[in-house]
């Protein structure tokens, strides 16, 4: 399948790594606030802004959300879905995903991830660096689960969450929609929607 990345800022590395190691053809990186910079990213070139999509046919090209801002991404997803293209799942080589698992369009899961029998994720969501998603977790749409997050068995996080680097949910824990939780934080109790939880244990701050 042909491909192209939409992002070029960091989020696009990791990303442009997987993407080399599967079966997609890159067909090139797109920066939304491209300048007429010439820059590469392992390789492949940034070929303009968001529309160079104008010169690609949805029928033979999906795209690839390299966004880790959650309200840039998913702006982007809406607008390239509404373009007809197709928004592909990648996975990277070294992540380790369980065949008993349903796994929604616009999903990238980074290396070293871990996800286990019975875990759901929404569309546009991206699982980080090393991340560990245990038995049976439901994670919603458009969620940032950041690198080394660990989240215990049956936990349940709806919409738009953003959980930070390193942080820690137990067991049975309902996470709300709108919801940050800060990095290296450990949540213990449920987290109402529209919260910032920091802390250890978690604190609600806002």
């Amino acid at each position: 399948m042909k491909i192209l990345v939409l992002g070029s800022g960091g989020h696009a590395w990791p990303i442009v790594d997987a993407v080399k190691q599967s079966d997609f053809q890159l067909q090139g990186i797109i920066d939304i606030e491209y300048s007429g910079q010439n820059e590469k990213i392992l390789g492949y070139p940034i070929i303009g802004d968001f529309s160079v999509l104008s010169n690609f046919n949805s029928d033979e090209v999906a795209i690839i959300i390299a966004i880790g801002d959650r309200k840039k991404r998913s702006k982007y997803y809406k607008k390239v879905r509404e373009y007809g293209f197709k928004t592909p799942s990648i996975f990277h080589p070294k992540a380790i995903i369980s065949d008993y698992r349903k796994i929604d369009d616009g999903v990238f899961i980074n290396s070293g991830a871990i996800i286990n029998a019975g875990v759901e994720i929404g569309e546009n969501s991206i699982i980080n660096t090393g991340a560990i998603i245990e038995h049976e977790v439901k994670i919603g749409r458009n969620c940032h689960i950041c690198p080394g997050v660990k989240i215990g068995g049956r936990v349940t996080i709806m919409d738009n969450a953003f959980i930070g680097i390193g942080a820690s949910i137990i067991d049975s824990i309902s996470i709300g929609e709108y919801i940050i939780i800060g990095a290296g934080s450990v949540i213990v109790r449920n987290v109402e929607s529209h919260s910032t939880v920091v802390g250890v244990p978690g604190k609600k701050i806002k």
